[in-house]
Protein backbone atom coordinates (compact mmCIF):
# COMPACT_ATOMS: atom_id res chain seq x y z
CA UNK A 1 0.00 0.00 0.00
CA UNK A 2 2.72 2.35 0.59
CA UNK A 3 3.81 2.35 -2.75
CA UNK A 4 0.71 4.44 -3.77
CA UNK A 5 1.96 7.19 -1.43
CA UNK A 6 4.26 9.53 -3.06
CA UNK A 7 8.06 8.39 -2.84
CA UNK A 8 9.01 12.45 -3.87
CA UNK A 9 6.81 14.62 -1.65
CA UNK A 10 6.76 18.07 -3.46
CA UNK A 11 5.72 21.96 -2.13
CA UNK A 12 2.41 23.05 -3.97
CA UNK A 13 1.17 26.30 -3.95
CA UNK A 14 -2.71 26.36 -5.05
CA UNK A 15 -3.99 29.76 -5.77
CA UNK A 16 -8.09 30.20 -6.76
CA UNK A 17 -9.43 33.88 -7.99
CA UNK A 18 -10.49 36.08 -5.73
CA UNK A 19 -13.80 37.26 -4.97
CA UNK A 20 -14.61 40.88 -4.63
CA UNK A 21 -15.87 41.14 -1.36
CA UNK A 22 -19.28 43.01 -2.78
CA UNK A 23 -21.63 40.42 -1.02
CA UNK A 24 -21.13 36.60 -0.25
CA UNK A 25 -20.44 33.16 -2.10
CA UNK A 26 -23.12 31.28 -3.38
CA UNK A 27 -22.95 27.88 -4.22
CA UNK A 28 -21.62 28.63 -8.07
CA UNK A 29 -18.78 30.40 -6.64
CA UNK A 30 -18.07 27.96 -4.29
CA UNK A 31 -18.45 24.71 -6.91
CA UNK A 32 -16.12 26.47 -9.60
CA UNK A 33 -12.30 27.64 -8.16
CA UNK A 34 -12.92 27.38 -4.53
CA UNK A 35 -13.86 23.78 -3.83
CA UNK A 36 -11.88 22.22 -7.30
CA UNK A 37 -8.96 24.08 -5.30
CA UNK A 38 -9.57 22.25 -2.21
CA UNK A 39 -10.56 18.60 -3.73
CA UNK A 40 -6.66 19.26 -5.13
CA UNK A 41 -5.14 20.08 -2.45
CA UNK A 42 -6.79 16.99 -0.03
CA UNK A 43 -6.13 15.03 -2.92
CA UNK A 44 -2.29 15.80 -2.93
CA UNK A 45 -2.09 15.72 1.17
CA UNK A 46 -3.17 12.56 1.05
CA UNK A 47 -0.54 11.29 -1.34
CA UNK A 48 2.49 12.93 1.29
CA UNK A 49 3.02 16.25 -0.68
CA UNK A 50 2.89 19.49 1.09
CA UNK A 51 0.21 21.56 0.11
CA UNK A 52 -0.24 25.26 0.60
CA UNK A 53 -3.86 26.88 -0.66
CA UNK A 54 -4.04 30.71 -0.65
CA UNK A 55 -6.61 33.04 -1.24
CA UNK A 56 -7.88 36.96 -0.99
CA UNK A 57 -10.49 38.91 -1.34
CA UNK A 58 -9.98 41.79 -4.46
CA UNK A 59 -11.07 44.74 -2.67
CA UNK A 60 -10.00 47.12 -5.42
CA UNK A 61 -12.99 45.93 -7.50
CA UNK A 62 -15.20 48.51 -8.87
CA UNK A 63 -17.91 46.42 -8.05
CA UNK A 64 -17.09 47.45 -3.96
CA UNK A 65 -17.40 51.43 -4.61
CA UNK A 66 -20.93 50.40 -6.14
CA UNK A 67 -22.21 48.27 -3.52
CA UNK A 68 -20.69 51.49 -1.16
CA UNK A 69 -23.30 53.38 -2.69
CA UNK A 70 -26.16 51.48 -2.22
CA UNK A 71 -25.62 50.30 1.15
CA UNK A 72 -24.44 54.33 2.13
CA UNK A 73 -21.05 53.18 3.67
CA UNK A 74 -17.31 54.05 2.81
CA UNK A 75 -15.74 51.12 0.80
CA UNK A 76 -13.11 50.06 3.13
CA UNK A 77 -16.56 49.03 5.46
CA UNK A 78 -17.63 47.20 2.58
CA UNK A 79 -14.69 45.37 2.37
CA UNK A 80 -14.26 44.69 5.93
CA UNK A 81 -17.76 43.43 6.14
CA UNK A 82 -17.56 41.13 3.68
CA UNK A 83 -14.61 39.75 3.31
CA UNK A 84 -15.33 38.21 6.76
CA UNK A 85 -18.67 36.87 5.54
CA UNK A 86 -16.97 35.38 2.53
CA UNK A 87 -14.02 33.69 4.96
CA UNK A 88 -17.11 32.11 6.55
CA UNK A 89 -18.87 30.92 3.31
CA UNK A 90 -15.68 29.16 2.57
CA UNK A 91 -15.01 27.98 6.03
CA UNK A 92 -18.60 26.41 6.15
CA UNK A 93 -17.81 24.65 2.91
CA UNK A 94 -14.77 22.81 4.09
CA UNK A 95 -12.25 24.84 1.81
CA UNK A 96 -9.22 24.84 4.42
CA UNK A 97 -7.53 27.61 3.30
CA UNK A 98 -3.53 28.53 5.09
CA UNK A 99 -4.22 31.74 4.12
CA UNK A 100 -7.01 34.86 3.13
CA UNK A 101 -5.55 38.09 2.08
CA UNK A 102 -7.43 41.23 3.08
CA UNK A 103 -5.20 43.73 0.92
CA UNK A 104 -6.75 46.94 3.43
CA UNK A 105 -5.63 44.89 6.46
CA UNK A 106 -2.45 46.80 7.84
CA UNK A 107 -0.87 43.50 7.65
CA UNK A 108 -0.81 43.49 3.58
CA UNK A 109 -1.56 46.65 2.57
CA UNK A 110 1.60 47.88 2.32
CA UNK A 111 3.00 45.16 0.90
CA UNK A 112 0.50 44.85 -1.59
CA UNK A 113 1.26 48.82 -2.61
CA UNK A 114 4.95 48.04 -3.13
CA UNK A 115 4.32 44.44 -5.06
CA UNK A 116 2.45 47.13 -7.30
CA UNK A 117 4.93 49.65 -7.38
CA UNK A 118 7.82 47.30 -8.04
CA UNK A 119 6.35 45.66 -10.39
CA UNK A 120 5.47 49.12 -12.35
CA UNK A 121 9.22 50.30 -11.77
CA UNK A 122 10.85 46.64 -13.38
CA UNK A 123 8.45 46.67 -16.18
CA UNK A 124 9.38 50.46 -16.71
CA UNK A 125 12.80 49.81 -16.75
CA UNK A 126 12.33 47.03 -19.31
CA UNK A 127 10.20 49.38 -21.46
CA UNK A 128 7.74 46.66 -21.51
CA UNK A 129 4.97 50.07 -20.80
CA UNK A 130 3.52 52.12 -23.32
CA UNK A 131 1.77 54.97 -22.48
CA UNK A 132 -1.91 55.60 -24.47
CA UNK A 133 -4.33 58.49 -24.64
CA UNK A 134 -7.77 56.92 -24.94
CA UNK A 135 -11.20 58.48 -24.79
CA UNK A 136 -13.24 57.50 -21.92
CA UNK A 137 -16.88 58.90 -20.62
CA UNK A 138 -16.45 61.48 -18.19
CA UNK A 139 -19.42 62.92 -16.03
CA UNK A 140 -18.94 66.67 -15.31
CA UNK A 141 -21.02 66.91 -12.16
CA UNK A 142 -19.38 63.67 -10.59
CA UNK A 143 -16.27 65.05 -11.64
CA UNK A 144 -15.83 61.37 -12.33
CA UNK A 145 -14.35 59.32 -15.34
CA UNK A 146 -17.36 56.26 -15.85
CA UNK A 147 -14.85 53.39 -15.80
CA UNK A 148 -15.54 49.72 -14.41
CA UNK A 149 -18.81 48.54 -13.52
CA UNK A 150 -20.13 51.56 -13.67
CA UNK A 151 -20.05 51.19 -17.32
CA UNK A 152 -23.09 49.81 -19.02
CA UNK A 153 -23.40 48.78 -23.05
CA UNK A 154 -22.55 46.16 -25.06
CA UNK A 155 -20.14 43.53 -26.05
CA UNK A 156 -17.85 44.21 -29.39
CA UNK A 157 -17.91 40.53 -29.86
CA UNK A 158 -20.52 38.92 -29.18
CA UNK A 159 -23.45 41.98 -28.39
CA UNK A 160 -24.27 40.86 -24.97
CA UNK A 161 -24.76 43.17 -22.41
CA UNK A 162 -21.78 43.38 -20.54
CA UNK A 163 -20.67 46.20 -17.27
CA UNK A 164 -17.02 46.80 -17.63
CA UNK A 165 -14.24 46.17 -19.30
CA UNK A 166 -14.86 42.32 -20.43
CA UNK A 167 -17.68 39.95 -21.45
CA UNK A 168 -18.69 36.95 -19.21
CA UNK A 169 -20.55 35.15 -22.27
CA UNK A 170 -17.94 34.88 -24.60
CA UNK A 171 -14.77 36.03 -22.69
CA UNK A 172 -13.93 39.44 -24.65
CA UNK A 173 -11.18 41.78 -23.35
CA UNK A 174 -11.73 45.30 -24.24
CA UNK A 175 -10.78 48.98 -23.75
CA UNK A 176 -13.78 51.05 -22.63
CA UNK A 177 -14.07 53.22 -25.83
CA UNK A 178 -14.72 50.00 -27.80
CA UNK A 179 -17.83 48.99 -25.82
CA UNK A 180 -21.25 49.21 -28.17
CA UNK A 181 -23.91 51.87 -27.12
CA UNK A 182 -22.29 52.99 -23.71
CA UNK A 183 -23.83 54.46 -21.20
CA UNK A 184 -23.42 55.08 -17.53
CA UNK A 185 -24.53 53.39 -14.53
CA UNK A 186 -26.58 55.64 -11.67
CA UNK A 187 -25.47 58.57 -10.60
CA UNK A 188 -23.04 58.69 -14.09
CA UNK A 189 -25.64 60.74 -16.00
CA UNK A 190 -24.44 63.49 -18.38
CA UNK A 191 -21.67 61.58 -19.93
CA UNK A 192 -19.09 63.49 -22.68
CA UNK A 193 -16.16 62.46 -24.09
CA UNK A 194 -12.67 62.92 -23.04
CA UNK A 195 -9.02 62.01 -23.48
CA UNK A 196 -7.02 60.79 -20.75
CA UNK A 197 -3.47 58.75 -20.97
CA UNK A 198 -3.19 55.29 -19.55
CA UNK A 199 -0.63 52.58 -19.02
CA UNK A 200 -0.47 49.56 -21.11
CA UNK A 201 1.74 46.09 -20.85
CA UNK A 202 2.72 44.35 -24.02
CA UNK A 203 2.00 41.05 -23.09
CA UNK A 204 3.03 37.73 -25.53
CA UNK A 205 1.70 36.70 -28.61
CA UNK A 206 1.18 32.73 -27.97
CA UNK A 207 0.17 31.10 -24.34
CA UNK A 208 1.57 27.65 -23.23
CA UNK A 209 0.05 24.48 -24.60
CA UNK A 210 0.24 22.00 -22.49
CA UNK A 211 -0.38 23.03 -18.73
CA UNK A 212 -4.15 23.14 -18.39
CA UNK A 213 -5.03 26.54 -20.32
CA UNK A 214 -7.92 24.88 -22.82
CA UNK A 215 -8.73 25.25 -26.25
CA UNK A 216 -11.75 28.19 -25.95
CA UNK A 217 -8.90 30.12 -23.85
CA UNK A 218 -6.42 29.94 -26.73
CA UNK A 219 -8.77 31.09 -29.15
CA UNK A 220 -10.35 34.13 -27.06
CA UNK A 221 -6.67 34.72 -25.93
CA UNK A 222 -5.92 35.11 -29.40
CA UNK A 223 -8.92 37.30 -30.34
CA UNK A 224 -7.67 39.63 -27.56
CA UNK A 225 -4.16 40.02 -28.74
CA UNK A 226 -5.86 41.03 -32.46
CA UNK A 227 -8.11 43.32 -31.23
CA UNK A 228 -6.07 45.08 -28.30
CA UNK A 229 -2.90 44.74 -30.21
CA UNK A 230 -1.33 42.51 -27.72
CA UNK A 231 -1.48 45.09 -24.90
CA UNK A 232 -3.20 44.45 -21.44
CA UNK A 233 -4.36 47.95 -19.46
CA UNK A 234 -2.42 48.59 -16.03
CA UNK A 235 -3.66 52.08 -15.00
CA UNK A 236 -7.33 53.03 -14.69
CA UNK A 237 -8.22 56.72 -13.80
CA UNK A 238 -10.53 55.89 -10.69
CA UNK A 239 -10.26 56.83 -6.78
CA UNK A 240 -10.62 53.61 -5.78
CA UNK A 241 -7.53 51.57 -6.24
CA UNK A 242 -3.85 50.93 -5.32
CA UNK A 243 -2.49 54.49 -5.16
CA UNK A 244 -0.53 55.14 -8.49
CA UNK A 245 2.12 57.61 -7.34
CA UNK A 246 3.64 57.93 -10.73
CA UNK A 247 0.93 59.92 -12.75
CA UNK A 248 0.62 63.52 -13.05
CA UNK A 249 -2.98 62.87 -12.32
CA UNK A 250 -3.70 61.74 -8.78
CA UNK A 251 -6.90 60.19 -10.16
CA UNK A 252 -5.54 57.41 -11.55
CA UNK A 253 -5.08 54.27 -10.29
CA UNK A 254 -3.48 50.13 -10.96
CA UNK A 255 -5.95 48.39 -12.76
CA UNK A 256 -6.65 45.23 -10.25
CA UNK A 257 -6.34 42.87 -13.35
CA UNK A 258 -3.51 43.93 -14.54
CA UNK A 259 -1.62 43.41 -11.39
CA UNK A 260 -3.52 40.65 -10.49
CA UNK A 261 0.00 39.04 -10.47
CA UNK A 262 1.42 41.53 -8.20
CA UNK A 263 -0.96 39.81 -5.63
CA UNK A 264 -0.43 36.30 -6.44
CA UNK A 265 3.33 37.99 -5.34
CA UNK A 266 2.10 38.97 -2.43
CA UNK A 267 0.32 35.35 -1.23
CA UNK A 268 3.71 33.74 -2.54
CA UNK A 269 5.92 36.02 -0.04
CA UNK A 270 3.10 35.83 2.53
CA UNK A 271 2.74 32.08 2.55
CA UNK A 272 7.02 31.75 2.29
CA UNK A 273 6.95 34.20 5.30
CA UNK A 274 3.91 32.34 7.56
CA UNK A 275 5.64 28.87 7.25
CA UNK A 276 9.66 30.01 7.94
CA UNK A 277 10.83 29.97 4.01
CA UNK A 278 12.67 32.60 1.97
CA UNK A 279 11.87 31.54 -1.06
CA UNK A 280 8.92 33.36 -2.59
CA UNK A 281 6.47 30.56 -4.23
CA UNK A 282 6.97 32.34 -7.46
CA UNK A 283 10.85 32.98 -7.62
CA UNK A 284 12.09 31.10 -11.08
CA UNK A 285 14.50 28.62 -9.19
CA UNK A 286 11.45 28.19 -6.64
CA UNK A 287 10.78 24.04 -5.98
CA UNK A 288 7.33 25.04 -5.63
CA UNK A 289 4.67 23.84 -8.05
CA UNK A 290 1.68 26.43 -8.54
CA UNK A 291 -1.70 26.20 -9.61
CA UNK A 292 -4.24 28.70 -10.38
CA UNK A 293 -7.80 28.09 -10.36
CA UNK A 294 -9.99 30.39 -11.75
CA UNK A 295 -13.65 30.85 -14.31
CA UNK A 296 -13.62 31.45 -17.78
CA UNK A 297 -14.15 35.26 -17.54
CA UNK A 298 -11.45 35.58 -15.46
CA UNK A 299 -8.92 33.77 -18.32
CA UNK A 300 -7.74 36.52 -20.55
CA UNK A 301 -7.13 39.13 -17.71
CA UNK A 302 -5.62 36.78 -15.38
CA UNK A 303 -3.36 35.10 -18.32
CA UNK A 304 -2.37 38.47 -19.40
CA UNK A 305 -1.11 39.70 -16.35
CA UNK A 306 0.44 36.72 -15.40
CA UNK A 307 2.52 36.11 -18.83
CA UNK A 308 2.71 39.40 -19.51
CA UNK A 309 4.81 40.40 -16.35
CA UNK A 310 7.28 37.12 -16.34
CA UNK A 311 7.41 37.35 -19.78
CA UNK A 312 9.68 40.59 -19.19
CA UNK A 313 10.76 39.92 -15.86
CA UNK A 314 12.04 36.54 -15.55
CA UNK A 315 13.22 36.13 -12.47
CA UNK A 316 9.15 35.46 -11.42
CA UNK A 317 7.76 32.31 -13.43
CA UNK A 318 3.96 32.35 -14.19
CA UNK A 319 1.76 29.50 -12.38
CA UNK A 320 2.70 25.63 -13.66
CA UNK A 321 -0.66 24.67 -14.17
CA UNK A 322 -4.24 26.40 -14.84
CA UNK A 323 -7.67 24.43 -13.50
CA UNK A 324 -10.24 26.81 -15.59
CA UNK A 325 -13.81 25.97 -15.02
CA UNK A 326 -17.07 27.34 -16.97
CA UNK A 327 -20.30 28.66 -15.14
CA UNK A 328 -22.52 26.72 -12.96
CA UNK A 329 -25.81 27.15 -13.86
CA UNK A 330 -28.94 26.74 -11.74
CA UNK A 331 -32.31 25.03 -13.12
CA UNK A 332 -30.77 25.64 -16.03
CA UNK A 333 -30.09 29.70 -15.88
CA UNK A 334 -26.57 30.90 -14.76
CA UNK A 335 -26.00 31.76 -11.36
CA UNK A 336 -26.03 35.17 -10.90
CA UNK A 337 -25.56 37.23 -7.91
CA UNK A 338 -26.97 40.51 -9.77
CA UNK A 339 -29.72 38.81 -10.41
CA UNK A 340 -30.30 37.44 -7.26
CA UNK A 341 -30.81 34.03 -8.88
CA UNK A 342 -28.54 31.82 -6.81
CA UNK A 343 -28.38 29.79 -3.29
CA UNK A 344 -26.15 31.07 -1.06
CA UNK A 345 -23.85 29.30 0.85
CA UNK A 346 -25.08 31.11 4.44
CA UNK A 347 -28.65 29.46 3.50
CA UNK A 348 -27.25 26.36 3.01
CA UNK A 349 -25.31 26.36 5.78
CA UNK A 350 -27.05 27.88 8.41
CA UNK A 351 -30.95 28.22 7.94
CA UNK A 352 -31.01 25.14 5.79
CA UNK A 353 -28.65 23.32 8.05
CA UNK A 354 -27.42 21.16 4.94
CA UNK A 355 -24.46 18.59 5.36
CA UNK A 356 -21.66 20.89 3.57
CA UNK A 357 -19.43 17.41 2.76
CA UNK A 358 -22.49 16.48 0.55
CA UNK A 359 -23.10 19.99 -0.98
CA UNK A 360 -19.57 19.42 -2.11
CA UNK A 361 -19.83 16.17 -3.02
CA UNK A 362 -22.64 17.08 -5.69
CA UNK A 363 -21.34 19.95 -6.51
CA UNK A 364 -18.15 18.18 -7.62
CA UNK A 365 -20.40 15.33 -9.65
CA UNK A 366 -21.10 18.63 -11.94
CA UNK A 367 -19.22 18.69 -15.22
CA UNK A 368 -18.10 22.13 -15.57
CA UNK A 369 -13.84 22.01 -17.07
CA UNK A 370 -15.31 21.43 -21.08
CA UNK A 371 -18.67 23.45 -21.00
CA UNK A 372 -21.32 24.64 -18.40
CA UNK A 373 -22.96 22.94 -15.35
CA UNK A 374 -26.33 22.57 -13.96
CA UNK A 375 -27.05 22.82 -10.42
CA UNK A 376 -30.49 21.24 -10.67
CA UNK A 377 -32.71 21.52 -7.83
CA UNK A 378 -34.91 18.19 -7.75
CA UNK A 379 -31.47 16.74 -8.77
CA UNK A 380 -29.97 17.95 -5.67
CA UNK A 381 -32.37 16.70 -3.38
CA UNK A 382 -32.77 13.45 -5.16
CA UNK A 383 -28.88 13.41 -4.97
CA UNK A 384 -29.19 14.53 -1.31
CA UNK A 385 -31.51 12.08 -0.20
CA UNK A 386 -29.66 9.05 -1.56
CA UNK A 387 -26.37 9.94 -0.21
CA UNK A 388 -27.41 10.27 3.39
CA UNK A 389 -29.60 7.01 3.16
CA UNK A 390 -26.48 4.66 1.91
CA UNK A 391 -24.41 6.52 4.41
CA UNK A 392 -26.81 5.67 7.34
CA UNK A 393 -27.58 2.24 6.16
CA UNK A 394 -24.52 1.21 4.86
CA UNK A 395 -21.36 3.03 6.16
CA UNK A 396 -22.97 3.12 9.92
CA UNK A 397 -24.31 -0.27 9.73
CA UNK A 398 -20.71 -1.70 8.60
CA UNK A 399 -18.77 0.69 11.01
CA UNK A 400 -21.29 -0.46 14.11
CA UNK A 401 -20.42 -3.86 13.31
CA UNK A 402 -17.06 -3.43 13.75
CA UNK A 403 -17.08 -1.39 16.81
CA UNK A 404 -15.01 -2.34 19.45
CA UNK A 405 -12.78 -4.53 17.75
CA UNK A 406 -9.12 -4.72 16.68
CA UNK A 407 -8.55 -6.05 13.24
CA UNK A 408 -5.06 -5.92 12.08
CA UNK A 409 -5.88 -7.60 8.96
CA UNK A 410 -6.69 -6.71 5.25
CA UNK A 411 -8.81 -8.38 2.81
CA UNK A 412 -6.55 -9.13 -0.05
CA UNK A 413 -8.64 -9.04 -2.91
CA UNK A 414 -10.70 -6.60 -1.79
CA UNK A 415 -7.49 -4.05 -1.37
CA UNK A 416 -6.44 -4.73 -5.01
CA UNK A 417 -9.74 -3.78 -6.48
CA UNK A 418 -9.66 -0.64 -3.83
CA UNK A 419 -5.68 -0.17 -5.12
CA UNK A 420 -7.13 -0.24 -8.75
CA UNK A 421 -9.94 2.32 -8.35
CA UNK A 422 -7.81 4.27 -6.16
CA UNK A 423 -5.24 4.75 -9.12
CA UNK A 424 -8.21 5.28 -11.43
CA UNK A 425 -9.17 8.40 -8.99
CA UNK A 426 -5.68 9.35 -9.22
CA UNK A 427 -5.86 10.04 -13.01
CA UNK A 428 -8.70 12.72 -12.61
CA UNK A 429 -7.56 14.44 -9.51
CA UNK A 430 -3.98 15.55 -11.08
CA UNK A 431 -3.45 19.26 -12.18
CA UNK A 432 -2.69 18.07 -15.69
CA UNK A 433 -5.83 16.20 -16.15
CA UNK A 434 -8.36 17.33 -13.39
CA UNK A 435 -11.87 15.95 -13.76
CA UNK A 436 -13.57 15.92 -10.19
CA UNK A 437 -16.57 14.57 -11.72
CA UNK A 438 -15.44 11.51 -12.93
CA UNK A 439 -13.49 11.14 -9.53
CA UNK A 440 -16.95 11.12 -8.03
CA UNK A 441 -17.68 8.13 -10.13
CA UNK A 442 -14.68 6.03 -8.90
CA UNK A 443 -16.53 6.50 -5.74
CA UNK A 444 -19.80 4.94 -6.54
CA UNK A 445 -17.92 2.14 -8.04
CA UNK A 446 -16.57 1.32 -4.65
CA UNK A 447 -19.93 1.51 -3.34
CA UNK A 448 -21.53 -1.30 -5.27
CA UNK A 449 -18.65 -3.33 -3.36
CA UNK A 450 -20.37 -2.90 -0.34
CA UNK A 451 -22.67 -6.44 0.49
CA UNK A 452 -23.79 -6.34 4.24
CA UNK A 453 -22.60 -9.87 4.49
CA UNK A 454 -19.08 -9.33 4.21
CA UNK A 455 -16.68 -10.73 6.83
CA UNK A 456 -14.59 -8.87 9.19
CA UNK A 457 -11.79 -8.21 7.50
CA UNK A 458 -13.61 -6.87 4.06
CA UNK A 459 -15.89 -4.89 5.92
CA UNK A 460 -12.55 -3.08 7.64
CA UNK A 461 -10.96 -3.21 4.06
CA UNK A 462 -13.79 -1.30 2.52
CA UNK A 463 -14.55 0.95 5.04
CA UNK A 464 -10.92 2.26 4.89
CA UNK A 465 -11.25 2.67 1.18
CA UNK A 466 -14.23 4.11 1.49
CA UNK A 467 -12.60 6.68 3.88
CA UNK A 468 -9.55 7.68 1.32
CA UNK A 469 -11.49 7.68 -1.92
CA UNK A 470 -14.45 10.12 -0.13
CA UNK A 471 -11.37 12.41 1.52
CA UNK A 472 -11.07 15.00 -0.86
CA UNK A 473 -14.61 15.44 -0.84
CA UNK A 474 -16.20 14.88 2.03
CA UNK A 475 -13.63 15.50 4.57
CA UNK A 476 -15.62 15.81 7.81
CA UNK A 477 -17.16 12.37 7.75
CA UNK A 478 -13.84 10.85 5.65
CA UNK A 479 -11.82 12.33 8.32
CA UNK A 480 -13.87 11.03 11.23
CA UNK A 481 -14.49 7.53 9.55
CA UNK A 482 -10.33 7.56 9.23
CA UNK A 483 -9.99 8.37 12.92
CA UNK A 484 -12.52 5.87 13.77
CA UNK A 485 -10.65 3.07 11.81
CA UNK A 486 -7.40 4.39 12.46
CA UNK A 487 -6.79 6.52 15.57
CA UNK A 488 -5.32 9.17 12.73
CA UNK A 489 -6.50 12.66 12.27
CA UNK A 490 -6.17 12.98 8.67
CA UNK A 491 -6.39 10.52 5.97
CA UNK A 492 -3.36 9.16 4.18
CA UNK A 493 -2.32 6.52 1.71
CA UNK A 494 0.99 5.93 3.63
CA UNK A 495 -1.24 5.14 6.62
CA UNK A 496 -3.35 2.22 5.27
CA UNK A 497 -2.11 -0.20 6.95
CA UNK A 498 -2.41 1.37 10.43
CA UNK A 499 -5.34 0.13 13.11
CA UNK A 500 -6.58 1.47 15.38
CA UNK A 501 -6.44 0.10 18.94
CA UNK A 502 -10.05 -0.57 19.12
CA UNK A 503 -12.38 0.81 16.01
CA UNK A 504 -15.31 3.00 17.30
CA UNK A 505 -18.65 3.97 16.18
CA UNK A 506 -19.60 7.70 15.26
CA UNK A 507 -22.25 9.95 17.19
CA UNK A 508 -25.37 9.65 15.36
CA UNK A 509 -24.68 13.25 14.39
CA UNK A 510 -21.74 12.66 11.90
CA UNK A 511 -23.84 10.89 9.75
CA UNK A 512 -26.33 13.26 7.88
CA UNK A 513 -30.21 12.58 7.64
CA UNK A 514 -32.60 13.00 4.87
CA UNK A 515 -33.46 16.11 3.89
CA UNK A 516 -37.20 17.18 5.83
CA UNK A 517 -40.17 18.77 4.77
CA UNK A 518 -38.93 21.80 6.97
CA UNK A 519 -35.51 21.73 5.00
CA UNK A 520 -37.20 21.34 1.50
CA UNK A 521 -40.01 24.36 2.88
CA UNK A 522 -36.34 26.40 3.45
CA UNK A 523 -35.03 25.93 0.41
CA UNK A 524 -38.50 26.38 -1.69
CA UNK A 525 -38.73 29.55 0.12
CA UNK A 526 -35.43 30.66 -0.43
CA UNK A 527 -35.31 29.61 -4.26
CA UNK A 528 -38.93 31.29 -4.33
CA UNK A 529 -36.95 34.57 -3.01
CA UNK A 530 -34.22 34.88 -4.91
CA UNK A 531 -35.51 34.48 -8.65
CA UNK A 532 -36.36 37.92 -10.04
Amino acid sequence: MLELATKQPKPYLIVPSVPTPNGELHLGHIGGPYLRADILARHLRMQGHTVYLACGTDSYDSYVTWQALKEQKPPAAICQHYHKAIARNLASMNIQLDLFVDPLAATHAQRYQSWCEKIFNKLQAKQALKQIKETLLWDDEIQAFCTGCWLLGNCPSCQAEVAGYFCERCGAHFKPEQIKHPRGRAPYQNLVKKSVSNWFMSVPTQLPSANGIIQPVHEVFANFQQAQQSLMRMTIPTYWSPPFTFAAEQSHGFFNYGFVYSYFLLMGEAIAAKFGSTINAFAADSPFITINTFGFDNAVPFLASIYGITNHLTEYKPFDYYLINYFYHLDGSKFSTSRRHAIWVSDVAEKAELASDIVRLYLASIPVHATAGDFDTRQFIDFYNDTATWLQTKLRHTLDKLAGQTISRHDECLTAQWVSLLKQQATYLTPQSYEPDRAVNVIEQWLVRYDSRLNEESSYTWLKGMALLLYPFMPELAGSLWRALTGLDIPQLADFAVTADSIRPLAATAYPNVLTPNQLATLSAERCSLEI
